[in-house]
């Protein structure tokens, strides 16, 4: 029974993720077409290939990371309750720190007058700005659901309890502070994670060609989607099953109540009816980011299509 469920909590979910990488690689689409110059195409391709073989490495590492994780949870979940709460984000924040320290992508341009760009770039000029306020309300949404339930919690921050007349009751697991704080540390770290990975993605030295810096701004794009959407996804997921979790306890300990004959128990019969749904919502919306971030990653970044004319090249860093 135990290898079953080894099977269904590893097992599944790799084969799945490696059956998407697959396909990505093999069927998918590049995330841009762009054209270049024909002098700067072979640069460009090497470049592309690249960024394909440091995404791969990065998903990897991030697979390999969150496997180890999940045979912990499954391992120690009874004993550390709160270890499911931290594996979403600390499975994303290792893989976006692999993903930033992975070796710069090099443009390998011919020897010439250089060129330089005095342009201050910051972290969230190179990415789609709805993107970062996602993870912004993603983070605020978990923070403030962390803290709601933390402070309706049981003094022991694992449990809810009610008191109505001569009745009482309550229900656990409940998301208080002794799951919610380390929750909220996973979120620092993956905090953290982006903001090293946004800093490096954005600080690297631009190409001198226009048509390699026009692939230059691409890939960057690129890797700043991969980075926050991989970021959104873990909030989301952990964001979730608080309110999954939270929403399960409270209507657990209304109906706990109405069989005692005291009657609904309100509002946290209310507040679980809303929060079941929305939790899993979120869930799934924590997955289909993380699919996205991954067909990012795994793509090729760009297909080239070559110009007639030739721009005049030289070296740099990116």
């Amino acid at each position: 029974m135990h290898s079953l469920v080894l099977f269904v909590l590893l097992g599944l979910p790799l084969l799945a993720v490696l059956a998407l990488v697959i396909g990505a690689v093999v069927i998918g689409a590049p995330v841009k077409r762009l054209s270049v110059s024909a002098d700067v195409t072979d640069v460009a391709r090497a470049v592309s290939r690249q960024v394909q073989v440091r995404n791969l490495a990065a998903l990897a590492a991030g697979i390999t990371i969150g496997a180890a994780l999940a045979l912990l949870v499954s391992t120690y979940s009874l004993q550390v309750q709160w270890l499911p709460f931290v594996v979403p984000t600390a499975t994303a924040a290792a893989a976006i720190l692999v993903f930033a320290r992975m070796p710069t992508v090099t443009f390998r341009e011919a020897p010439g007058v250089r060129t330089a760009d005095l342009d201050r770039r910051r972290p969230w000029s190179a990415g789609p700005r709805w993107l970062f306020v996602l993870v912004s309300s993603g983070a605020t949404l978990l923070v403030v659901s962390l803290v709601l339930t933390g402070v309706s919690a049981m003094p022991d921050g694992r449990s809810f309890g009610y008191v109505r007349g001569n009745l009482s009751g309550g229900g656990s697991p409940y998301p208080g502070f002794a799951y919610g704080v380390p929750a909220l540390i996973g979120l620092a770290v993956l905090a953290g994670a982006v903001l090293i990975a946004l800093s490096r993605i954005t600080s690297a030295g631009r190409p001198t060609s226009v048509s390699l810096r026009e692939v230059d701004t691409v890939l960057r794009q690129i890797a700043v989607r991969v980075v926050l959407k991989t970021a959104v996804s873990a909030i989301l997921v952990v964001a979730g099953g608080v309110l999954f979790s939270a929403g399960g306890v409270l209507r657990g300990a209304s109906a706990n109540l109405e069989l005692n004959g005291g009657g609904a128990l309100q509002p946290a019969l209310l507040i679980g009816m809303v929060t079941i749904p929305l939790g899993l919502g979120l869930v799934v919306a924590g997955g289909v980011f993380f699919v996205l971030a991954v067909l990012d990653a795994v793509r090729r970044p760009i297909a080239l299509l070559p110009e007639a004319t030739s721009v005049p090249n030289a070296s740099a860093r990116a």
